[in-house]
């Protein structure tokens, strides 16, 4: 292809190397642009005579008379090259086209980037908020789980005092009881000790007047005693067990733990290399193993058969992730909470086949035998209609190209194409014969290129294809992945695309350029998948009797 500089090579001065101005011819051949011309013959004429610049032809300059302006360029003696001068303006003009379809082409290149990097935020934003969800529901969980271990501790150590107080409470108890019983003995003895000292004294065969008069005496202030005990209304002081309240008991630390938000630096921005989200996340995909997270099932109680899941797409609804299905064999579109409990069900008049994610938190359905594809939008709480279009042809399978576009699959009777359509679903561009004897059944994009899945007949091998929106098949795999029947495709963030093999029950792993990597899923862990997607660091795998099975990197 021809360039700018090419243009001006042609029609350029070779004394000042500009485009020509005003171009003046000598006898030579030669030619300039007027002012060049002029300023050359007038450092270089000697006897009315000068020389070419280029093949130093001496040319001849015509005398001026003395009428003559002698203010006239002498350059004004050599004719215009009129032949050069519509040169030069058609050339001209044909630059200034080129340059504009350079700009035109720059403007789609520029706007293709700016839509794949519009993608890639909204993905990176989702990511966020998922891992944010996360976050959250870890944090919750150690919160609650924090909050028990320190009430189980207080709980504990409080009960410990507790029957240190009630043992206290019973040495208290023992020690006021033996007092007490002390105390009536010693009241008692004082009485009988007494009694026991006057029948000694009447017993005794010989006394004196003397000692019966004092031992008298005693007995009479002994009974004075007794009688005033006895009669007085006078309370005995009381053994009392008192119990005071520590004045730490409501004061009690509630205070067990602290909630800071932090930005950590990740590889969040345009600025960030894949590189450095590699090395954030630790995985390395060509050596890390897929485990298995979770299962969901797609069954539901209004279901009249076993659901068949043609097609599978996870994205971002009210806050939450929501994963869609199509139920092929139930006429419905199912939405599911990432716990597994069913979100929503919506029955879109028709038998969904093709289902992917197109704008934010809507998705496109198509509608194989009413020849329909329909635009739904998942809210917070249910899933409605946006618009439905009816087509001339029926599709299949489906997926959204990075400018918005669709790309389908066409099914005919004697094989199966694809089309490029509007947003509108009006068919741009249709692919004829660019994959002969091969059906087509799923497809998906990686980059500005279309991955699509095929079954090969008539000996045909099957496998995957690159091809681009115009047709141009960039790669092929080869037997080595041993795909046979076709199943879903799926690409991760850093190119690695992932094939569901039903046939083999696993789910094989490529390079961006197609080459084998491993059978990243066995039947250890699927049977029978079909419909697959890569939500940021999860595979989601639907299989035989509506199982949706949840994947995600297990680093080693």
């Amino acid at each position: 292809m021809a360039t700018s500089a090419d243009f001006n090579d042609d029609i350029s001065c070779t004394i000042c190397l500009n485009i020509f101005v005003s171009p003046r011819s000598l006898p030579c051949g030669h030619t300039f642009c007027h002012n060049c011309l002029n300023e050359h013959i007038n450092k270089t004429v000697t006897r009315s005579t000068f020389s070419c610049p280029i093949c130093r032809y001496s040319a001849r300059l015509v005398r001026r008379n003395d009428d003559q302006d002698k203010t006239e360029s002498l350059a004004e003696q050599f004719p215009i090259n009129y032949a050069l001068v519509q040169t030069v303006d058609a050339m001209q003009k044909l630059q200034t086209q080129y340059i504009k379809a350079q700009l035109k082409t720059d403007r789609e290149n520029l706007e293709r980037s700016y839509l794949l990097a519009g993608r890639k935020t909204d993905s990176q934003c989702e990511q966020q908020l998922q891992q944010l969800d996360v976050n959250v529901i870890q944090i919750s969980e150690n919160i609650d789980k924090t909050a028990y271990e320190t009430i189980e501790q207080l709980t504990s150590a409080i009960r410990s005092h507790q029957k240190i107080l009630h043992q206290q409470l019973v040495n208290c108890h023992k020690t006021a009881q033996t007092k007490i019983l002390e105390r009536s003995r010693r009241t008692k003895a004082l009485l009988t000790g007494q009694k026991a000292s006057v029948d000694l004294l009447l017993n005794a065969s010989t006394v004196s007047e003397s000692e019966i008069q004092n031992e008298r005496e005693k007995v009479e202030l002994l009974h004075k005693t007794s009688t005033d005990f006895r009669t007085s209304h006078d309370e005995v002081s009381p053994y009392k067990i008192t119990f005071t309240k520590s004045n730490n008991v409501t004061n009690i630390s509630t205070h067990f733990g602290t909630l800071k938000l932090t930005e950590e630096h990740t590889a969040s921005s345009m600025n960030a290399s894949s590189e450095s989200r590699q090395a954030l996340r630790q995985i390395d995909r060509e050596k890390d193993s897929l485990q298995l997270v979770t299962t969901i099932m797609a069954n539901h109680s209004s279901d009249t058969f076993d659901p068949i899941l043609t097609a599978i797409d996870v994205l971002l609804a009210g806050g939450s992730l929501k994963i869609l299905v199509a139920d092929n064999n139930n006429h419905c579109v199912k939405s599911f909470n990432h716990d597994g409990t069913l979100h929503c069900l919506y029955k879109p008049n028709g038998i969904p086949n093709g289902l992917v994610k197109f704008r934010d938190n809507e998705v496109v359905v198509t509608l194989t035998q009413q020849k329909e594809i329909v635009f739904l939008k998942v809210n917070d709480k249910d899933i409605t209609l946006t618009k439905r279009v009816t087509t001339e042809k029926s599709f299949t399978m489906i997926t959204v190209l990075p400018n918005f576009n669709l790309a389908a699959v066409e099914d005919v009777s004697d094989g199966m194409l694809y089309d490029i359509m509007d947003q509108d679903c009006r068919v741009i561009w249709c692919a004829h014969d660019i994959l002969p004897n091969e059906y087509l059944e799923y497809l998906t994009v990686i980059y500005d290129c279309l991955l699509i899945g095929s079954m090969g007949c008539h000996e045909t091998a099957g496998g995957v294809k690159c091809v681009t929106t115009s047709g141009d098949i960039k790669w092929a795999t080869s037997n080595e992945t041993g795909l046979m029947r076709g199943g879903g495709i799926t690409c991760d963030a850093n190119g690695f695309i992932y094939v569901a093999n039903p046939e083999r029950d696993s789910v094989v792993q490529l390079t961006s350029s197609g080459q084998f990597v491993s059978n990243i899923i066995t039947q250890d862990h699927v049977s029978y998948p079909k419909p697959i997607c890569f939500y940021h660091d999860q595979l989601y795998v639907g299989q035989r009797k509506g199982e949706i099975k949840v994947f995600t990197w297990k680093t080693k």
